[in-house]
């Protein structure tokens, strides 16, 4: 697990130094409790949570243990979750996660942010899994690949919301599958039931953030399509994995409106 994630200390101190913001939050949190909800919104205290999952568990799923050996990797997630809620000016948001080439590390960062996200007890977080050609998120669910999903949901008009969203075993964590169909789904990303999705997702829960895992925005379209839909897009960059000339060209594809940082992933120097 250790050498999924590196480096993120130093995109920390990148947002730090844009916001001016250094400050920690404190997520000493192990159970579910019922987050504050403002007039409109559905009470996330309703929805079934699973038993909490275990630490072997968590590692099974690419989950880091926030709370056991791993923490200093654990607290630089929960320093960028921090730094990306300062960013966005406290509001919640709609979270692109994507990389500058395949293999960038863009799921363990994904997954374990909106893990970050969701320890903080007046906060929840859904983690989309948009990456048809990595179902490495499907381990977030039961059911593996076999589970309905944003894709079905995407397709078929009858399918709710409410049907897509699957508990896990982290406090306040939700995940919506990639989905059974895996070829030709793409472009159903342009579609205008995806804004719509994206629309109730963050205006259901005003303390909800939604995290997308996306391909990456360089040679994939998906990947820019999903981008252009998100609020903000977080860049992940593999260490010693790509050039100067193609991380600045994805950033370009991003748009400096809309990206928020970087994350450099994979540094064989970094500690956890």
């Amino acid at each position: 697990m250790a050498s999924e994630l590196t480096k993120i200390e130093e995109a920390l101190r990148k947002l730090q130094a844009q916001s001016g913001d250094s400050s920690e939050v404190s997520t000493a949190v192990s159970t579910d409790t019922r987050p504050a909800t403002r007039r409109g919104s559905a009470d996330i205290g309703r929805m079934t949570t699973p038993e909490t999952w275990s630490p072997a568990q968590l590692e099974k799923r690419g989950l880091l243990d926030f709370f056991g050996p791993e923490r200093q990797a654990a607290n630089a997630f929960r320093q960028l979750r921090t730094s990306l809620v300062h960013r966005a000016a406290e509001s919640n948001f709609v979270l692109a996660v994507t990389g500058v080439r395949q293999g960038s590390g863009t799921s363990f960062v994904a997954r374990n942010l909106a893990a970050a996200f969701a320890l903080d007890p007046t906060k929840t977080s859904v983690l989309v899994d948009c990456e048809l050609g990595d179902r490495t998120n499907s381990r977030m669910t039961p059911g593996s690949g076999g589970v309905r999903g944003l894709t079905d949901y995407l397709r078929h008009e009858e399918m709710r919301v409410d049907q897509l969203i699957q508990p896990t075993g982290v406090s306040r964590l939700r995940v919506i599958p990639a989905g059974t169909l895996t070829q030709g789904a793409g472009e159903l990303y342009t579609s205008p039931r995806m804004q719509e999705l994206l629309g109730q997702l963050r205006g259901r829960y005003p303390d909800r953030f939604t995290i997308l895992d996306v391909p990456p925005v360089i040679d994939n379209a998906d990947g820019r399509i999903l981008s252009e839909l998100c609020d903000y897009t977080l860049l992940v960059v593999p260490y010693a994995g790509a050039s100067e000339a193609r991380v600045g060209r994805a950033m370009d594809i991003v748009g400096a409106d809309r990206l928020i940082g970087t994350v450099v992933n994979n540094d064989p120097g970094g500690q956890s």
